[in-house]
């Protein structure tokens, strides 16, 4: 199986998007009567991403690089990988339903979950 290298940059952008997306998201909704339960868990999907966040950095600060080389990755990883950056590449917009907001961060979460348990194997790339 051949080499994948990934950019690591890519997630870390879309996650401090998702982030801010959600704090705007947050305070919109909470000028707007948005039910206390519902402010908390967007509060907790901050939370969330913020912490994985906060894991992707690490690896990139352990590995010396945003770059990394993941050794033997099939076909079909390759491409899992590669739809869980464009997961991460989606927006949240002050108007969308709550309910697909939901879906988007969850969706955002095992993509994110994904890439670093790969990128952690991963080797600062050369190239």
């Amino acid at each position: 199986m051949p080499d994948l290298v990934i950019d690591l940059e890519r997630a870390l952008d879309g996650i401090r998007g998702l982030v801010s997306d959600l704090e705007a998201y947050y305070w919109h909704h909470a000028e707007n009567g948005l039910q206390e339960p519902k402010r908390f868990q967007i509060s907790h999907w901050i939370l969330q991403l913020s912490n994985r966040l906060a894991g992707l950095e690490g690896i990139v600060m352990h590995k010396g690089g945003m770059r990394l080389r993941l050794r033997g990755v099939s076909a079909d990883e390759a491409k899992t990988l590669d739809e869980a950056l464009a997961v991460l590449d989606r927006w949240v917009h002050e108007e969308d339903p709550f309910d697909d907001v939901l879906q988007t961060v969850a969706s955002a979460l095992v993509a994110t979950d994904r890439i670093a348990l790969r990128a952690a194997g991963g080797t600062a790339d050369a190239d």
